[in-house]
């Protein structure tokens, strides 16, 4: 397969496809003034984009939406409970707290380092969009639906 053809089966851009082939991503051997890729790094690519970064900012979230939810709940049982289990939940919730600042700093690191990413492909993207901006701008560039 050629560069043209990966990049349409994949819904991506060309340039996306040499940029990949440039950083050693997938293997391609150049014939005549094309890349050819073999159909073992077209499916390399095709597991990668399992992978989106937007699918790992999303579980990132329904985690910490989910510890937010167990944090209330503690609180809960704080308010009703007033004997031995007081400082097994106070200790629960700590653990609560440290867990979540930790995953939304880990989000944060994450969204800054894709959005840098972005903006340093040869893409034209206003550096002033926010990460969601970006996403939304991706997709709508492909012809999704919002």
């Amino acid at each position: 397969m050629n560069v043209n053809e990966v990049a349409k089966l994949l819904g991506v851009h060309t340039n996306t496809i040499y940029n990949y082939i440039n950083t050693g991503k997938i293997k391609a051997v150049k014939k005549g003034g094309s890349w050819e890729i073999s159909e073992d790094e077209f499916l390399k690519i095709k597991r990668m984009q399992t992978r989106t970064p937007r699918m790992i900012i999303d579980s990132l979230t329904l985690v910490l939406d989910l510890i937010e939810g167990e944090i209330k709940h503690v609180d809960v049982m704080l308010d009703s409970w007033k004997g031995s289990k007081t400082l097994e939940y106070i200790k629960r919730r700590d653990e609560l707290e440290s867990t979540q600042k930790q995953l939304e700093r880990l989000r944060s690191d994450y969204q800054l380092m894709v959005r840098t990413m972005l903006l340093e492909m040869d893409e034209h993207i206003d550096p002033t969009l926010n990460t969601n901006d970006i996403f939304k701008f991706r997709h709508i560039e492909k012809g999704d639906k919002e």
